[in-house]
C-alpha cells in the first residue's frame, strides 16, 4: 500500500508526466521527420524506420507506421525469448540519490525486488580492479544510505539487493559486468553466506 501511494504522489506524478510529454514530444517530432522527409525522399538510413520504408516501397498495401508497429512487435517478442523476462524488468528508481553524506548511484526494481547498485570505474589494467574498490567501510556506507532510501519511501517490507557495476575503460572503450548479490548475509555477521548471487534480503 505504501509503494502504491508514494507512485500516485505529488513528485512522482508530475516526474511521470513530464517523462510523458518529453517521451511523446520525441515520438511526434520522429513522426514528423518519417513522413514529410525520410519517407518522401525514400531516405532508409536504417534502424526501425529505415527497414519500414523501405518494406513499404515493397509492399506498397502497408504503411510506413504499420511495418514499424509489425518490426518492433517482433523485436519486443525476440527480446522476451533470448533475454528473457529477467533480461528485461529493471525499472530505474533514482540515480545519484543523496541524503546529507549518504549517496546510492543508481536504485532500480527487478520482479519486485530493490537494488542498489554502486558504480565503480577504474582504467583496464590499472592499480585496482572495480571490485576492489567496495572495501568493507564502503559496504556499510552503502548500507547505511539504502536503509535511508527505504525509510524515505516508507519501503521496509521489501526485500533488497546489493549489485556492483564493474566498468573499466581502456584507450576510449569500456566494459561492463554486473556482480549480483555483493553483499551478503556473511557480511553482517551471520554463520554462512547465502545465494550464489540471487538472494534478496534485508540487511536491517
Amino acid at each position: 500500500m505504501n509503494s502504491l501511494k508514494n507512485a500516485f504522489s505529488r513528485e512522482n506524478l508530475l516526474k511521470n508526466l513530464n517523462f510523458f510529454a518529453e517521451l511523446n514530444l520525441g515520438l511526434i517530432l520522429t513522426a514528423v521527420g518519417i513522413v514529410y522527409f525520410k519517407n518522401p525522399n525514400h531516405f532508409a538510413f536504417g534502424g526501425t524506420s529505415g527497414l519500414s520504408i523501405l518494406l513499404a516501397d515493397l509492399f506498397p498495401k502497408i504503411n510506413v507506421g504499420g511495418f514499424m508497429w509489425i518490426i518492433n512487435l517482433a523485436l519486443v517478442v525476440l527480446g522476451f525469448i533470448f533475454l528473457g523476462v529477467k533480461g528485461m524488468g529493471w525499472t530505474i528508481l533514482d540515480r545519484n540519490w543523496r541524503s546529507g553524506h549518504l549517496e546510492l548511484d543508481i536504485v532500480a526494481e527487478e520482479r519486485g525486488t530493490v537494488v542498489f547498485v554502486e558504480v565503480k570505474t577504474r582504467e583496464k589494467n590499472g592499480m585496482q580492479r572495480p571490485f576492489e574498490a567496495l572495501t568493507p567501510v564502503k559496504k556499510e556506507r552503502l548500507v547505511r544510505a539504502a536503509q535511508a532510501w527505504i525509510a524515505g519511501h516508507e519501503a521496509w517490507n521489501r526485500s533488497c539487493r546489493f549489485d556492483l557495476a564493474c566498468v573499466e575503460y581502456s584507450a576510449g572503450t569500456y566494459q561492463t559486468e554486473l556482480i549480483r548479490n555483493v553483499i551478503e548475509y556473511a557480511d553482517y555477521g551471520t554463520r554462512h553466506a547465502v545465494g550464489g548471487g540471487n538472494s534478496s534480503w534485508q540487511p536491517w
